[in-house]
């Protein structure tokens, strides 16, 4: 089973960032959080933060107070993401997506519901009160 780091970046109003993958077969896939396969010596953490650097073009001082969430697996048992989530402390002008991925937004988790990929709705419960995180 592969795995993956994937981080939620938690604005100041308590908004969750997530990204749309690119491409037209993903024109109806679901939002989900930045995130990136584990390589060979890598933490599931490092991962998360990795995927902020190559998939929004940030700098690892562009968050922090990062806390793991917990793990979920994809319901074809193909892949484990471990999840963690931190405050965002950059302004949207910041972010610049990779060609992997068409659109980013700020979304409250109980918007998130709505676009979210469905295995990671159990962990939205968690980041209710992310803006105090």
């Amino acid at each position: 089973m592969k795995q993956s780091g994937a981080i939620f970046l938690v604005n100041g109003a308590g908004k969750l960032l997530l990204i749309h993958p690119s491409g037209k077969y993903n024109r109806n896939a679901p939002w989900m959080p930045p995130k990136e396969e584990i390589e060979s010596g890598e933490t599931p953490q490092e991962a998360a933060q990795r995927a902020v650097v190559e998939e929004l073009h940030l700098p690892p001082n562009s968050y922090d107070s990062v806390e793991e969430l917990g793990a979920i697996t994809y319901k074809s048992k193909s892949k484990m993401i471990w999840c963690f989530q931190a405050r965002y402390r950059g302004k949207d002008n910041d972010i610049s997506l990779d060609w992997e991925n068409d659109l980013y937004g700020w979304f409250t988790p109980v918007a998130a519901r709505e676009v979210i990929k469905e295995e990671f709705t159990p962990l939205l419960a968690l980041l209710e009160g992310a803006e105090t995180c």
